[in-house]
């Protein structure tokens, strides 16, 4: 049996991949550089750090950072990686309200950005997330 924090990531991949624009395939749970890519755009992160936070009773949350990265190519790719993250925060709004069954309290962006143009013709946006959920107690 998987545990909580692992329902949580791979829920996350499946969320990310309803976005129109992206290919389902093009979705990874792991940091992809742009010389290991071939179709655009594409989503990378890698779930980091997680803390946990006693709120009494027992009740137990784990806050969960992720790390993601979008790439877009071609022209316009400054514009492009806007709009990734903004698909990209659409999906992150909605992502705790649909996965109540892994008790997902939370899903918030705390930092966005992107290359601004620098990369063209490549287009890069980095997000931060910060996942809270319930964690399960086994005495």
């Amino acid at each position: 049996m998987a545990n909580r924090r692992t329902d949580v990531v791979n829920s996350f991949v499946t969320h990310l991949q309803a976005i129109s624009s992206v290919e389902p395939r093009n979705v990874y749970k792991s940091y992809r550089w742009i010389d290991e890519l071939n179709d655009y755009p594409a989503i990378t992160f890698v779930p980091r750090r997680e803390a946990r936070l006693h709120r009494g009773a027992g009740r137990k949350l784990a806050a969960l950072i992720i790390e993601l990265r979008g790439y877009t190519y071609g022209e316009g790719s400054t514009e492009a990686a806007e709009l990734l993250a903004h698909e990209i925060e659409q999906r992150v709004q909605t992502f705790a309200e649909t996965y109540r069954q892994h008790q997902v309290e939370s899903a918030v962006i705390t930092t966005v950005r992107t290359d601004e143009g620098l990369m063209n013709p490549y287009g890069v946006c980095d997000l931060s997330i910060n996942i809270t959920y319930d964690v399960e107690i086994t005495t």
